[in-house]
């Protein structure tokens, strides 16, 4: 998210505290910045255009040789593949990390008994 705000005019909720088996954290929008999209904060800035907004409990991932010119993001969005994606807003429902009961625990996989939570498309 960081690295994202790094490239201009770019507005990303602030993280809120969750907790899953006892531990707590600050978790914020789920950002994945993959290489094939940018692998240095100079070409990521050449990619990331206009006024972006991304909204609490959103998920973005980045994905090719795609520019990001203005975007507003409530909910999820893969974008991959090739050109630029301008002016757009998205609104779903997203994903949401959903904590696992203890009782369930052994019953899920081990990567999910690590974690505490699982992701839930809505």
């Amino acid at each position: 998210a960081r690295l994202l705000q790094l490239c201009g005019d770019v507005e990303i909720a602030a993280p809120e505290e969750v907790t899953f088996l006892g531990i707590s954290a600050q978790l914020g929008p789920q950002i994945v910045i993959k290489p094939s999209f940018a692998i240095s904060l100079e070409e990521l800035k050449s990619k990331i255009r206009g006024k972006i907004s991304i909204s609490k409990g959103s998920a973005l991932v980045l994905d090719g040789d795609v520019t990001v010119d203005g975007l507003e993001l409530n909910g999820a969005l893969c974008i991959s593949g090739s050109g630029t994606l301008a002016g757009r807003r998205v609104e779903n429902l997203g994903i949401r990390l959903q904590s696992i009961e203890a009782s369930d625990l052994p019953k899920v996989s081990p990567s999910l008994q690590i974690r505490g939570y699982k992701k839930e498309i809505l």
